[in-house]
């Protein structure tokens, strides 16, 4: 057998898990929150125009539970009547960067179908855009990013482009979800019209080991379920397994230095813990005998890319004494006091 023909079953195995790690979302409290919030909205379709907002910092899980939503929606229709009658109940589109009228215009065209989205003037494309969101019974419009949406104006400047997305809730009477960072709420001070109608709000936050025992046990049971993914070399990680369930049913902490290692590494981010496992699934499958230990994980989060790792710090959380680790915590409770005094 070649060594490219022995390689095979490893990588298959190895993209396997790697999907089910991205496509990972755990129905935590604050999922289960915003899923009936969305219940809520949906009762507006064809009633009146309605619209909600979650917001929170980048990789707190908003569009992992779009994607979600989207996926619920789709088991609920047979594939036959997909197929016959080309039903599109959830829709999900990332805004423009530009706060203009046309690019939500053609993005929105562009998720629906349409073969030329931008071709034609505005006015056809609109036409076509209402066209085939009847036709293909849209029932939830999910914007994401939207906070690039808004304008680069002043404090209290009415938009053009959000005016129009007023204008899309008011004519097609189809709720529309809106996720964004924390930038998005300034939709209240922007244009009030639209704000107006945004009738649910709600945050994802990160998670927190440090005084927020819930929280903690969350991060656990996600980092417990990314670790599930591995199948039969979930043994290799077995010292990430961080919650013990006695005979009485009660939870525990354990190997809490390595916890609050991956804790400080990732900042309590999903998208940072994900990006992890992604990569420790790499090098299970790359390296014979690979070991989980300090030395090989601290290697592991020196390779992360920027955006899924800590910003707040400039040590490796694997490779330091953990008198370090317990120092970063404690100022980060002392910060967050701070803060919510200032608040």
């Amino acid at each position: 057998m070649s060594n490219h023909e022995s390689q095979t079953p490893r990588l298959i195995l190895e993209n396997e898990i790697a999907l089910n790690i991205s496509k990972l979302t755990l129905w935590n409290p604050q999922c289960k929150k915003a899923h009936d919030l969305v219940k809520r909205l949906m009762k507006s379709y064809q009633i009146k125009p309605a619209g909600m907002l979650i917001h929170g910092d980048p990789g707190t899980g908003k569009t992992h539970f779009a994607k979600k939503l989207k996926g619920m929606a789709f088991e609920n229709i047979t594939q036959d009547v997909l197929d016959d009658h080309k039903k599109r109940p959830v829709i999900i589109v990332t805004a423009p960067k530009q706060s203009t009228i046309p690019k939500m215009v053609n993005i929105l065209l562009e998720e629906l179908g349409d073969p030329n989205p931008s071709v034609g003037s505005l006015t056809e494309k609109e036409y076509r855009l209402y066209h085939a969101l009847k036709n293909l019974c849209v029932q939830l419009i999910i914007v994401d990013e939207i906070h690039d949406f808004l304008p680069s104006t002043s404090k209290g400047t009415k938009s053009s482009a959000l005016a129009w997305l007023k204008g899309l809730m008011d004519n097609t009477l189809i709720p529309i979800l809106l996720l964004g960072t924390d930038k998005a709420l300034l939709i209240q001070d922007i244009y009030k019209e639209l704000a107006s109608r945004i009738r649910y709000t709600t945050a994802f936050v990160k998670f927190s080991v440090e005084d927020d025992q819930m929280s903690k046990f969350l991060f656990c049971e996600l980092v417990q379920s990314l670790v599930e993914q591995f199948g039969s070399k979930a043994n290799i990680l077995k010292s990430f397994n961080f919650i013990q369930t006695d005979s009485n049913g009660c939870c525990t902490f354990s190997n809490e230095s390595l916890l609050l290692r991956l804790y400080v590494a990732t900042d309590g981010i999903p998208r940072g813990i994900r990006d992890f496992f992604l990569e420790l699934n790499i090098e299970i499958h790359t390296e014979d005998n690979f070991k989980a230990n300090l030395p090989n994980l601290a290697q592991i989060y020196s390779m992360l890319d920027p955006i899924s790792i800590n910003e707040k710090i400039d040590f490796n959380p694997f490779s330091v004494d953990m008198k370090v680790i317990y120092k970063y915590l404690k100022m980060n409770v002392k910060n967050a006091e701070g803060k919510n005094e200032e608040n």
